[in-house]
């Protein structure tokens, strides 16, 4: 699997948002120096390995009161990489949107996504 960063710890997990400034997706890693997650790359896309998707209530509501988005809402994944290996197989999209439901939804029937073995992120949507 080909690495967005070299000096990414392989071992450890990774974090995904999506950053609305530079409509990328912004991949951040635990670094035990600095005593927490730290931005490590900005990506148009990537390929992540058993993904759980999980919100901040409380960062959600605050979305909702102040009528602005925040980063509340991430994927974590155990391996991340640039290159699509199943990319040509995947028929569902999910995605997230704080003013229309508390979960990562699939884009065609609204059910909750909640883990994914498998996920592409492209486009601002997740591909499964």
């Amino acid at each position: 699997m080909n690495y967005c960063h070299e000096k990414i710890d392989k071992n450890r997990g990774f974090r995904i948002h999506m950053n609305l400034h530079k409509k990328c997706f912004s991949v951040s890693q635990y670094i035990v120096s600095k005593k927490g997650w730290r931005v490590t790359n900005h990506v148009k896309s990537l390929e992540a390995i058993n993904v759980v998707f999980k919100i901040s209530e409380k960062g959600r509501q605050r979305a909702i009161n102040n009528k602005s988005r925040n980063v509340h809402a991430y994927a974590y994944a155990d391996k991340v990489g640039l290159k699509p290996l199943k990319y040509f197989n995947l028929k569902n999209s999910c995605n997230y949107n704080p003013f229309k439901k508390s979960f990562f939804y699939n884009l065609e029937n609204g059910e909750k996504v909640s883990n994914l073995e498998y996920a592409y992120f492209n486009e601002c949507k997740i591909n499964y």
